[in-house]
């Protein structure tokens, strides 16, 4: 999850990382993954500093209700279907980092998702 002002894909545009990642999978370093690096802001949010707290702070509800069942419903993945129990029961396969305010984004997925997501990676709240 990108920090204050970024936007979704930012951690694909670093330093070749898509490169990095598809030979790590090659490799063996790590299993096949599926990487997706989303936003807290919406096409009308306000980028200051206190829109986006109001932002992140509703972004569990637009990932349980959006973008988990988008990512799950459309790649094959341990979860049998995208019902909220199905989800759940493949938490083990799913993991959440952020950085800066992403970082705080992070923490409130821990409050709220952890029955969606197993391992939890805040960098720099």
């Amino acid at each position: 999850m990108h920090g204050w002002g970024g936007h979704a894909g930012e951690y694909f545009e670093y330093a070749n990382i898509t490169d990095m990642l598809d030979n790590m999978i090659a490799k063996g370093d790590i299993p096949p993954t599926i990487f997706v690096s989303a936003t807290f802001y919406n096409d009308n949010s306000d980028t200051g500093f206190s829109g986006s707290v109001a932002e992140f702070r509703q972004f569990h509800r637009d990932f349980e209700e959006y973008l988990m069942p988008a990512v799950e419903g459309k790649f094959h993945t341990y979860a049998e279907s995208t019902s909220p129990d199905d989800l759940k029961a493949s938490r083990d396969h799913r993991a959440l980092g952020g950085f800066s305010l992403g970082s705080v984004t992070t923490w409130l997925q821990f409050c709220y998702d952890s029955d969606y997501i197993r391992y939890f990676l805040p960098m720099s709240g």
